[in-house]
């Protein structure tokens, strides 16, 4: 099915009059997408082939509806099993063996469905937008991998297949690669709209010359900017190491200032007046914020400074370790904290502790008297999982709901609600290096949700 890979300026120019062909067709906007794909689909129905549509189910619809105010048919080609109608991220689950596509499941499924239409249409064409989901996802092998079973396909069964991928797959330095063995997979290619909507050759030839000298341009940009992040990387690795180096060598004379005022006060308070016992208290309570603001800082600089490897994180587990470092708290405030069951999934163990502690943590802190209530829970949304921990304290405003994951960002004072004011930023830094986001809603004196989103990884 894979021969020499060729670029074609649209359907319009290939009629589909080879016996197999396997082409990919690059989009910018979805009404381009929807515009090319009914044409492949339209020319099929005309010859009477059969045309098997697996795509998002918003892309059938936009499909659907182009078809029909071209006057195609549609509810008659689809009632006798000439138009089949596929949700392309139902059939990739029933193929996938993990992250990569099974060879078994792919003829049991797609094979199946080819061999059916083959038997009763002089022909077959196919629209698939599985590997636009697996690139979505990040799962560049795995689109790779689906791309060479429909090539081993096509050498069974005769059949025209147009594959769909968004540019915005490619929209980084790292894709070139992948850019560059999707085009190898396919026979032909078929550029987006900015090309293909060129009709006259000369037109077309100056914009091939027009996006030469916009790649020799951004391909210097780039190289510019590698030196200038590299620069930036390296100073910014520096100040964390001096950050480091700083607050960790301040621990000891605090403590030094913590043990010998305490010795001071246990040793002289026969001597010491009510005013000179709450000096020793002010200062003992001061270098106890220190200590725990240079913890924090210590905390947080060795997140930047020590990257640790995702891997197979049970929530539940990780959900039962924060509480369990929270006893003293739970036993101070009387709070009552509780779980949906919470998924298995790629993150940072020791890092998600350490959110939930942070997050629950606040929630039993920050209360009104009443007795704290907190409640974790998740739910699966497309590629991402979110959760969400929600409790019936103090509240937040509007106008401090982005800059509470600020980095010593505080609403209250120490006397009020004692703390550091890194604990949500540091919350935010978690949640960034596992490429999700993190937010909160709340309702003064009703209570807050925080949420925050990881991908699913495979």
């Amino acid at each position: 099915m894979q021969g020499s890979m060729t670029v074609a300026n649209s359907l319009g120019s290939w009629d589909g009059s080879a016996a197999s062909s396997h082409s990919a067709q690059f989009y910018e906007t979805e009404a381009f997408l929807c515009s090319s794909v009914s044409k492949f689909v339209s020319i099929g129905l005309a010859q009477g082939k059969a045309v098997v549509l697996c795509a998002t189910p918003s892309h059938l619809e936009s499909v659907k509806e182009h078809l029909i105010s071209e006057a195609v048919d549609v509810r008659r080609a689809i009632s006798n099993r000439q138009l089949i109608l596929l949700d392309a991220a139902v059939i990739l689950n029933q193929i996938m063996k993990g992250s990569i596509p099974d060879t078994q499941a792919f003829y049991q499924v797609i094979g199946k469905i080819l061999r059916d239409c083959s038997e009763r249409f002089p022909g077959v064409r196919v629209y698939g937008e599985m590997v636009h989901l697996l690139c979505a996802e990040g799962n560049y092998a795995g689109a790779l991998r689906l791309e060479k079973e429909w090539n081993a396909l096509g050498r069974e069964i005769p059949f025209h297949l147009l594959c769909g991928y968004s540019m915005s797959n490619f929209n980084r330095d790292t894709h070139e690669s992948f850019f560059h063995s999707v085009c190898d997979l396919h026979a032909h290619v078929i550029p987006t709209e900015a090309y293909s909507e060129i009709s006259d050759p000369e037109a077309q030839r100056r914009e091939i010359a027009r996006l030469q000298q916009k790649a020799v341009t951004l391909e210097a940009e780039l190289e510019a900017r590698k030196r200038i992040e590299a620069e930036l990387r390296r100073a910014n690795e520096d100040l964390l190491r001096i950050t480091y180096v700083a607050s960790h060598d301040l621990k000891e004379p605090l403590r030094e200032i913590t043990t010998f005022t305490q010795l001071l006060e246990n040793r002289y308070k026969e001597q010491l007046d009510e005013q000179g016992k709450g000096f020793i208290r002010y200062t003992v309570d001061a270098a106890t914020r220190i200590k725990n603001l240079v913890e924090g800082i210590l905390q947080h600089a060795r997140m930047s400074l020590e990257e640790q490897p995702l891997q197979v994180t049970d929530f539940n587990s990780a959900f039962d370790e924060a509480t369990a470092n929270l006893q003293i708290a739970l036993a101070t405030s009387g709070g009552r904290v509780v779980r949906d069951p919470l998924p298995s999934i790629k993150a940072q163990p020791v890092q998600v502790v350490q959110l939930f502690q942070n997050l629950i943590g606040n929630a039993l802190k920050f209360h009104n008297g009443g007795v704290p209530s907190v409640k974790v829970t998740a739910q699966k949304e497309g590629g991402h999982w979110i959760f969400c921990v929600q409790d019936n304290g103090i509240g937040i405003p509007e106008e401090y709901k982005d800059s509470i994951f600020n980095l010593f960002q505080r609403l209250h004072g120490h006397h009020k609600f004692p703390g550091s004011g890194i604990g949500l930023a540091t919350c935010k830094k978690i949640i960034d290096s596992m490429g999700g986001r993190i937010w909160v809603e709340s309702e003064i004196n009703k209570g807050s949700k925080f949420n925050f989103t990881i991908p699913e990884r495979v």
